[in-house]
Parts: C-alpha cells; sequence; structure tokens
C-alpha cells in the first residue's frame, strides 16, 4: 500500500514537472511568434531595389529605391543620379544578375527625389504611405548597399527640429547605399512607408553614422502628384 502511495506520489511529480516544462515551451513559443510577428522578414523584401548611375568616365555611384505600385514604379533619391550625368540609372533586383535599365520620369532637385520607371512587370509594392508621424514612432530603415538586403532599427527624433526643410529624422543608423532606401513604421501589427532615406548625418570625430534623414514623398508636388495618378494604392 505505502509503496502504491510512494508510486502515486512520484507520478503526481512527474506530471508536475511535464507541465513546468509545456508551459515554458509555450511561453517561448509565444515569444518567438511575436517576435516572428513584428519582424522585418514579414517586409515585402522584394520590393528593395538597388539603383546605379555611371557618368561618362566610367565613375558609377549607386543607391537604393523601392517599387511603389506594380507596374514596375520606383522612388528613390535624386543625388544617385545627378552626381553620375551620363548613363544610367539602372535597376538591379535580387532575382536576376543583370542591370535593367530605367527612365526617369519625375524629378524634385530639392526635396531630393526621384521616380524611375522600369519595365519590371508585377513587382511587389511598398506598404502605403503613412498618414502621420509622431516623435519616437519605431522605426526600420531599409536599403540594398551592396545588393544585400539590409535594415536598421531607430526612433523618429523630435520634427520640430527640421520643420524647415519638411525631412525628418530617425536615430536608425545606415551607411553608404542606403540612399533612396525606405523608411517604415515599425508597428505591432501592419508597416506602413514613412519617406525616403536621403542622407546621413555624420558624428563629427567619429565620422560613424549617427541619424538617418528621409523626406516624405507628400511633401513634393511633383513627386506626390505623378504618385496620385500611377501609384494611387501607394498613396492611400
Amino acid at each position: 500500500m505505502q509503496q502504491k502511495g510512494n508510486w502515486v506520489k512520484r507520478m503526481s511529480q512527474s506530471t508536475v514537472v511535464l507541465q513546468k516544462i509545456m508551459f515554458q515551451w509555450a511561453t517561448a513559443l509565444v515569444i518567438f511568434l511575436a517576435a516572428c510577428t513584428r519582424s522585418p522578414i514579414n517586409l515585402p523584401r522584394t520590393s528593395i531595389v538597388e539603383v546605379y548611375s555611371c557618368d561618362g568616365e566610367g565613375l558609377c555611384g549607386s543607391g537604393s529605391g523601392f517599387f511603389v505600385n506594380s507596374t514596375g514604379l520606383v522612388l528613390t533619391a535624386y543625388h544617385i543620379q545627378s552626381r553620375h550625368i551620363g548613363r544610367g540609372p539602372y535597376v538591379s533586383v535580387w532575382w536576376s544578375p543583370d542591370l535593367i535599365s530605367a527612365d526617369i520620369v519625375a524629378i524634385d532637385p530639392i526635396r531630393d527625389l526621384m521616380l524611375l520607371q522600369t519595365p519590371i512587370g508585377r513587382s511587389r509594392a511598398m506598404p502605403s504611405i503613412c498618414r502621420s508621424i509622431m516623435p519616437e514612432d519605431t522605426v526600420i530603415s531599409i536599403g540594398r548597399p551592396g545588393s544585400l538586403f539590409t535594415y536598421s532599427y531607430g526612433n523618429v527624433r523630435n520634427p520640430v527640429r527640421y520643420a524647415m526643410t519638411k525631412n525628418f529624422c530617425t536615430t536608425s543608423r545606415i551607411w553608404e547605399g542606403f540612399s533612396g532606401g525606405a523608411v517604415v513604421s515599425y508597428g505591432s501589427t501592419d508597416y506602413c512607408t514613412l519617406g525616403v532615406i536621403i542622407r546621413c548625418i555624420n558624428h563629427r570625430i567619429t565620422g560613424a553614422c549617427t541619424e538617418t534623414i528621409a523626406v516624405r514623398p507628400s511633401d513634393s508636388n511633383v513627386i506626390w502628384t505623378y504618385l496620385l495618378t500611377f501609384a494611387p494604392n501607394f498613396t492611400r
């Protein structure tokens, strides 16, 4: 009888241990799934492209860009092309080793924005424009420097600081090749596009990037008018 009681006791203890293990695994699974939900892996990586331009002497520059509709329209930074007037621009996508020629359809040198039309059909557009931008919003800066999909986390700095230029600043750190890439919100349920990366503020001593400057397409009359016509889903 005592042996049976000890056996029942051991079984009860084993059940408690098993329950604890299952609870720990379930907790870990929930944390993992929550991380996946908020992970940049859910972002449309195929929307990000690399943009090239070359001058008459063969010197080339590159940056990033992203599709804004399903018919190959790319939004990027104007200075990628303006620094290398000559051949180009060209677009590189992850699924093809070839450079694809693109046509410039709209530019805004003051806002540093440019729209390119590529022959790429059935392209996957970035999420639509965010309706608002608030200080301390969590964001992700995305680009394709060196043909690699790369991203960096940060927060929106006080927009009042850049009110005169209509740019906004984030603490996400970028490097060469990020210009023309996208800044997207890092929401708990969905993403939206905040703007286009145009430059980085470097530390005066170390030279490292400390802040990312971006511009909203809606602040450019030329670019926004074109987007309203040819990328209506992006502007919603």
